[in-house]
């Protein structure tokens, strides 16, 4: 983390000064595009115009669907009758295959994200890449797809058997069962880098107790014969104990995810309904029961997801940078101004990162939408926190906006102004990810300020997260032993 971090610092102290000696006249999108084109990326100067717009644009209405939400809850009104109000309202045409495979993508990423949070190293490093997570879908997606067309008794899933079982690439994280007695069969970890040498390396660091591991098929043949004591696979089954098997998991299908994925007919298809809903499939649901469903899994990843910030003063330390002279303006918007100028900076540093390469977890062409409701997020934490800290928001208060944040994403990702079928694929993985990409954010603007606001969110830090941890232990614990959904236990914690 904290290499990335001090990749962004930079890259983010330059956009926010720029931004603040801009022109009056010079409109945030114009501005923003210009400053895009200083930094060299690979874009055409069409793909420039459209990511500025997407950015600056998507802050904008990042920002008027939180006030809406905020607007709502004041007045009583529960989350999903405001989404379901706004989903009616929005010019998206969004079928029910649609809102059937954003509900699993939400649903799974709670799972996840409930196990992250028992990870001791869950901030310290960026456990999965968008494309290993998302090659875990394929294949949970295409074992249970033949287990279900032969009336085959076994069951693929995200394994959450035991108290080990977290989200991280040194514990097991798929595992085959029996569907009807739930007794694990076979673990497995789905593991590999760019290169052999990489995947090599990683699966020699891994802990093997009990477990095989899953590379793309181009990779096995090198991999195994550089570990003979591991089981190296390409597929789920297959084995002596399981007779049914998923496809191989195929490199060149994942090589064009991570560089083309806005093309990708896998994606498509998810999102079409042509493939069943990742993860989980909701039988003969309406749309009504979606929304609603989509609506407090976006709120409970939105609490959970806070309890991922902790490590934060760790990473920023005693970090200051001194050559910033916006300093003072910076503090004032944070404590009380408006911060859509600083969301916009954030944006364009964020997706200048991820276009670049230097922050993995996001594919290099990420929708702009989703890198401006990251970088948006990152921002609003900071106000968060130090409004705790300084008795102008209570711990239900900030909960509750913290789950804001994350129902404001999911509906401008699936319906909104900037909305895209690959942006609402992001709700499969960003609740996982998008904790750190945003804690990014908040761990590049703490050295811009003064140490007045800095201890200010780290007091905030130090109430909000031992709340959410205690959460998410009571949530793992009634979850497992009740088979209730996640969304259910933290929702009904709070006001929502």
């Amino acid at each position: 983390m904290e290499k990335i971090t001090n990749n962004f610092n930079p890259i983010f102290k330059d956009f926010l000064q720029s931004y603040l000696e801009k022109d009056v006249g010079t409109s945030d999108k114009d501005w923003l595009k210009n400053k895009l084109k200083q930094e060299s990326l690979n874009l055409t100067d069409e793909a420039l115009d459209q990511l500025s717009s997407e950015l600056a644009g998507g802050v904008v209405s990042f920002n008027e669907t939180l006030a809406s939400i905020d607007n709502s809850r004041k007045q009583g009104q529960k989350a999903e009758a405001w989404l379901a109000t706004k989903a009616e309202e929005s010019t998206k045409n969004v079928t029910v295959d649609e809102l059937q495979a954003v509900e699993g993508f939400l649903q799974g990423s709670n799972d996840r994200l409930l196990r992250s949070l028992k990870a001791a190293e869950q901030v310290k490093s960026i456990a999965k890449t968008s494309v290993e997570v998302v090659a875990e879908q394929i294949l949970l997606d295409d074992f249970n797809r033949s287990s279900a067309d032969s009336n085959a008794r076994y069951e693929a899933a995200i394994d959450e058997a035991s108290a080990n079982s977290v989200y991280g690439r040194n514990f097991f994280d798929l595992v085959v069962k029996d569907k009807f007695t739930g007794k694990p069969l076979e673990h497995y970890q789905v593991m590999f880098g760019k290169t052999v040498q990489e995947t090599i390396d990683m699966i020699a660091a891994a802990d093997t107790a009990g477990q095989k591991f899953i590379v793309p098929k181009e990779m096995v043949e090198e991999v195994q014969k550089a570990l003979p004591g591991r089981a190296v696979l390409d597929r789920l089954g297959g084995s002596k104990l399981i007779n049914l098997a998923s496809n191989p998991l195929s490199g060149s299908k994942l090589i064009n995810l991570a560089s083309n994925p806005l093309s990708s007919k896998i994606i498509e298809k998810c999102l079409t309904g042509e493939l069943p809903s990742v993860i989980n499939q909701i039988s003969s649901a309406d749309s009504g029961t979606l929304i609603k469903s989509i609506a407090n899994n976006a709120v409970a990843s939105g609490v959970l997801s806070s309890g991922m910030l902790d490590g934060l003063e760790k990473v920023v330390g005693k970090k200051v940078i001194n050559d910033f002279g916006g300093r003072e303006l910076l503090e004032q918007a944070l404590l009380s101004g408006n911060t859509e100028g600083i969301k916009v900076a954030a944006s364009g540093a964020l997706a200048t990162c991820v276009n670049k390469g230097l922050v993995k977890a996001l594919p290099a062409n990420t929708p702009g939408i989703v890198v401006s409701g990251l970088a948006s997020a990152g921002i609003e934490n900071i106000k968060v926190l130090s409004q705790v800290a300084s008795g102008k928001m209570t711990m239900p208060e900030a909960l509750n906006r913290m789950g804001d944040m994350n129902l404001a994403m999911a509906y401008e990702f699936v319906w909104g102004k900037y909305a895209k079928k690959v942006a609402a694929l992001a709700l499969n993985y960003i609740p996982v990810v998008g904790p750190i990409v945003s804690t990014l954010v908040t761990a590049g603007t703490l050295p811009l300020v003064g140490e007045k606001v800095r201890s200010l969110v780290f007091q905030g830090l130090k109430k909000v997260v031992p709340v959410v941890k205690t959460v998410a232990r009571k949530a793992y614990n009634t979850v497992k032993s009740v088979c209730s959904k996640v969304k259910n236990f933290v929702c009904n914690l709070f006001s929502w």
